[in-house]
């Protein structure tokens, strides 16, 4: 069977097999850009980064959705035709059933359309708050109906876990009407997720690059109570990450993680973003160029995914003023 005749026959037979109402489903093509609405941005967004698609405006690949059109954005179940092909090879019909009846039950299971529906609350919802960075300028279009702090060219965005996700990795970008709904202003929000953040994701600081991707839990520890903090050379690199390091560029972000690594460190400090996991810290001191740096890290973000380059600009915190910014160089 080709692959155009089995997605017609998928079709057809999805809603005698599962029972789900045809009005439930939407079958979108490769290539697809939508018409510019939330919802229709948002999928487009989700459904590639679902499978690893590289970020694009368009759908990258052919998908078949399953909605309850009462619930925009909301719960939903996607069927990828190109996995559904290569199991309808490998297995058959048999297959492709069963794999579909494992969805559909586990999306039962682990739906987050209680996030953000009509009967959210606030509280329901707070203790799966976390924030993640990530480019303002590459992800510009997808923000533009989220909720999200811009620093410079880095955008802190506020995202909501699957509520079954213990490691909180299965997340949606919160909207930005939900702050209205829940009747919370947004800065007790980001104050309730980077709190979340910081709890899932501590930071630490490392002398080198082997102990930032291979410590343990405790080693680098500076902000926790009674912690000892490394010691630092004001004169080379060090390193900043979180544990575990998959949210590492937020570690800078925690409120006290600036000005107390101005204490380690000995005073104001360059700050590079290698990518999404690592940062690099040097102190104003020690007399590097940041001009230097800033060829350093664009270099490095040809060879970055674009979801993990999170800025091509060298930062500066001012530990007399207190102040970070993003430096023009």
């Amino acid at each position: 069977m080709t692959y155009n005749n089995f997605c017609d026959a998928f079709r057809s037979q999805f809603c005698a097999h599962t029972g789900v109402p045809f009005t439930w489903l939407k079958y979108y093509t490769d290539g697809w850009r939508g018409s510019g609405s939330k919802y229709d941005n948002w999928l487009i967004r989700d459904t590639n980064s679902h499978y690893d698609k590289a970020p694009s405006k368009h759908l990258q690949g052919d998908y078949l959705i399953v909605a309850d059109p009462e619930d925009e954005i909301l719960g939903i179940t996607r069927f990828s035709m190109d996995l559904m092909y290569k199991i309808f090879q490998d297995n058959g019909w048999d297959g492709v059933w069963s794999f579909v009846d494992w969805s559909m039950d586990y999306a039962e299971e682990n739906s987050v359309s209680d996030l953000f529906g009509s009967r959210s609350t606030y509280e329901d919802v707070k203790d799966r708050l976390i924030v993640r960075a990530l480019n303002y300028q590459i992800n510009k279009a997808e923000l533009k109906d989220s909720v999200f702090r811009k620093i410079g060219d880095i955008a802190l965005v506020l995202f909501a876990a699957d509520k079954n996700d213990p490691t909180m990795c299965t997340l949606i970008d919160v909207p930005d009407d939900m702050p209205e709904k829940w009747g919370v202003d947004e800065q007790t929000i980001f104050d309730d997720a980077l709190r979340n953040t910081f709890f899932m994701f501590p930071p630490r600081l490392h002398n080198n690059l082997h102990d930032a991707f291979h410590g343990t839990a405790a080693d680098g520890r500076f902000m926790e109570p009674g912690s000892i903090p490394p010691q630092l050379d004001p004169k080379v690199v060090s390193f900043m990450v979180t544990y575990p390091n998959n949210n590492g560029t937020m570690a800078l972000f925690y409120p006290g993680v600036k000005e107390r690594v101005a204490e380690i460190i000995g005073g104001s400090y360059y700050i590079g973003f290698l990518d999404a996991y690592t940062i690099m810290l040097l102190n104003v001191g020690s007399g590097h160029d940041p001009r230097k740096i800033k060829s350093l890290l664009k270099g490095m973000a040809k060879h970055t995914a674009p979801i993990d380059v999170i800025t091509r600009n060298v930062y500066l915190y001012d530990a007399e003023k207190g102040e970070l910014e993003m430096m023009n160089i």
